[in-house]
């Protein structure tokens, strides 16, 4: 027995709304930038003395562990703020989807960085 959804009222609607990936994936973006923007909104503020925006970002290499940027538009401070998260996501996915050869090649830049 065949099933056939486009003779079913329950699914007539379903296939004929088209749904473009890229729309899908636009979406997915922009939630989870809103998300990176609600929990990291104390982070970000104006200075109305100089004119930038400011946020703080996470910083190993300073010796306080966080940096400070300076942007005109508080749309370009959201952007580099969200930019740096979602790197850090993505690098996590990366790492979670690794081969042995990409740890191993990962293992000797490290053991070039230390000096081994």
């Amino acid at each position: 027995m065949k099933l056939e959804f486009a003779d079913n009222p329950c699914f007539s609607g379903v296939f004929k709304c088209n749904i473009d990936n890229t729309d899908v994936l636009g979406y997915v973006q922009d939630m989870k930038k809103s998300e990176i923007l609600k929990e990291h909104q104390d982070s970000i503020w104006y200075s109305e003395k100089e004119g930038y925006w400011y946020c703080c970002l996470p910083d190993e290499t300073k010796t306080k562990g966080w940096r400070n940027v300076k942007r005109k538009k508080q749309e370009a401070i959201e952007k580099v703020l969200c930019d740096y998260y979602l790197d850090i996501e993505e690098q996590e996915r990366r790492k979670q989807e690794a081969s042995l050869e990409d740890l191993f090649y990962e293992f000797m830049e490290h053991k070039k960085k230390m000096g081994w």
